[in-house]
């Protein structure tokens, strides 16, 4: 088995420009965010030893009802594979999920270990903020590209079937809004301890104060604000309510200008191309796990899936959260974090 090395990484951010006239797509993000990574690596050549390629699938790809009026890429993987000028034999587009980036990387890390691929680009991004910017102004842009000319390889579209991520008897009771999702996921954790409404709201102010403060500082945070507890739960015209429980500081946000990007490869890889030892990151194990439909969940208010993936992980990893000194938890709403933390004890 080949060890596995993270060898660069990448983080791409717009903020609202002054001119809309040339402002960023997607493909633009994602293309800036994988350059910093090519960078970041500091290696000469580097673009040799990536023959895999693997997209998140962007927000206005994942339904009809979110198309941007602006398009899309016919072939998002394909299309930054050559704006980056690499060869690769192997193509993917994630389905629709805040999992995918690390189900993506869990992936690769296995096919390059297994001696399957030699090295992967993994990316991402969303201009939400630059589409809506565009779209009150009544400006237009075309976002669209046509499949590279030539490409050899076929893209693995994963765009997943209906009633994989929304089950029919969801769509029957209307259950369609993400927020609203949710909520019931928080409602049902609140009932199971007891605590009234305005109790829970300021429970998940308690949780997303802390966090706030750690974003301002970043330097590619798209908001960069603190909020204190009051901050998150009082409804203001800044900070309307969202649904029943959340406003809109304890929901994630869709209109940003961001990218990302990761490089991996094999160590033996890493080292032919005079990437310095002490430049390489060594995944130590991945697990991945799917829950169930939410009409056949046993407790909307915890995650049997993140309980499995947890315990997968530490396992094959051989060590306890003792172990840990950092986290980086998906925080879209309250009740994704707060499952971690009970799933993981």
């Amino acid at each position: 088995m080949e060890r596995v090395v993270i060898v660069g990484v990448g983080e791409a951010l717009e903020r609202a420009p002054e001119s809309l006239a040339d402002v960023s797509s997607p493909m633009d993000l994602m293309e800036a965010a994988s350059k910093a990574a090519l960078t970041d690596s500091g290696a000469t050549g580097l673009e040799s030893a990536i023959d895999s390629i693997a997209l998140v699938r962007t927000f206005s790809d994942s339904g009809a009802a979110l198309k941007s009026p602006f398009g899309d890429p016919a072939d998002p993987p394909l299309t930054l594979a050559a704006r980056l000028g690499l060869n690769v034999q192997s193509a993917v587009y994630s389905p629709v999920g805040g999992q995918s980036p690390q189900q993506l990387v869990n992936e690769f890390a296995g096919k390059i270990a297994r001696g399957e691929c030699s090295g992967v680009l993994i990316s991402g991004a969303e201009a939400l903020a630059n589409q809506k910017a565009l779209r009150r102004a009544k400006e237009t842009a075309d976002w669209r590209e046509k499949r590279p000319e030539g490409a050899a390889t076929q893209t693995d579209d994963r765009r997943g079937r209906p009633g994989e991520t929304l089950d029919y008897e969801q769509l029957a009771n209307s259950m369609t809004s993400i927020p609203s999702m949710y909520t019931v996921f928080d409602h049902a954790r609140r009932k199971r301890l007891g605590l009234s409404r305005e109790e829970y709201a300021q429970e998940c102010a308690k949780l997303f104060a802390p966090f706030s403060k750690v974003a301002k500082e970043h330097p590619n945070a798209m908001f960069p604000a603190a909020f204190d507890e009051d901050g998150i739960t009082d409804v203001t015209g800044k900070n309307p309510s969202i649904t029943d429980l959340y406003t809109r500081a304890m929901v994630a946000k869709d209109g940003v200008n961001q990218g990302g990007a990761i490089i991996m490869l094999s160590e033996n890889a890493a080292l032919k191309l005079g990437i310095a030892q002490d430049r390489l990151v060594y995944p130590l194990a991945g697990a991945s796990a799917a829950e169930h439909t939410i009409p056949y969940r046993e407790d909307l208010g915890t995650s049997a899936a993140m309980k499995a993936a947890y315990d997968g992980v530490f396992d094959a990893a051989k060590i306890t959260m003792d172990d840990v000194a950092c986290m980086d938890i998906y925080s879209c709403f309250p009740i994704a974090v707060f499952a971690a933390c009970e799933a993981l004890g």
